[in-house]
């Protein structure tokens, strides 16, 4: 992992894969290279109560590889907004996101907000 990105956590046959933008600088820097993990952030909250996962998690990629469930972003390197990233890492995303889906094949991809799915959908 380079100093300043975020490694995917994708386990082998994982049938879901949640797709962000790209982490926030609070994730890269204050919590270790973790995906949401912002101190405001709710997803594990709302994951835990949505019957995905057979116990409560908190940030824990042994656990999700466990559960079928894996992470990625669009592009690796952490910013303030999503508007920082140049249009050429969104456009090398976009493909490294493709290959990486074409090889893992999951059953389900969720996109983290309506800004993640039309880079990749209408862009």
């Amino acid at each position: 992992m380079a100093d300043n990105f975020i490694d995917d956590c994708i386990g082998v046959n994982s049938p879901l894969l949640f797709v962000g933008v790209n982490p926030g600088l609070e994730s890269n820097v204050v919590r270790k290279h973790r995906f949401f993990a912002g101190c405001r952030n709710l997803f594990f909250k709302l994951l835990n109560k949505s019957g995905l996962v057979p116990r409560d998690v908190v940030n824990d990629d042994d656990a999700f590889n466990s559960f079928g469930i894996s992470f990625v972003n669009y592009v690796a390197r952490p910013t303030q907004r999503e508007r920082d990233l140049s249009a050429n890492e969104k456009v090398v995303g976009k493909a490294m996101l493709i290959r990486k889906i074409n090889s893992y094949r999951p059953r389900v991809i969720c996109f983290m907000g309506k800004m993640c799915c039309e880079h990749f959908v209408y862009r």
